[in-house]
């Protein structure tokens, strides 16, 4: 979505220097193509988070770089659909881990997010 949206700038763009639109034109399809790639994800983002009742503000920089995330992942895995050379290897699971060890570590993480 990311690549496609600035192709369409682009190609708008262009359009536009070739007299094909007016500047007002130019700018509603701007906004077309920002809003719903970069606003409209992020203020979703957000609107989750303040209904699921977390901290918004850590997250910030998060929501301001999820745009550029979505649009290296959907790059990433369409090249993956065209160039299939992968390898699997064998993950060594040395270390036994219980359930309570895992309830300690989280309780630690949610006091240093409690105290930010």
């Amino acid at each position: 979505m990311f690549i496609l949206t600035i192709v369409l700038l682009l190609s708008n763009v262009l359009i536009y220097f070739g007299d094909g639109m007016t500047q007002m034109e130019l700018f509603i399809n701007i906004l077309k193509y920002l809003v719903p790639t970069f606003v409209l994800p992020s203020l979703t983002a957000a609107f989750v988070m303040y209904l699921d009742g977390k901290p918004i503000k850590p997250m910030i920089k998060g929501f301001f770089t999820y745009p550029l995330f979505m649009g290296s992942w959907i790059a990433i895995n369409f090249k993956c659909l065209f160039k299939r050379e992968t390898s699997w290897e064998k993950i060594e699971h040395k270390r036994s881990i219980k359930i309570t060890d895992m309830n300690e570590e989280n309780q630690e993480e949610e006091k240093i997010v409690e105290k930010v």
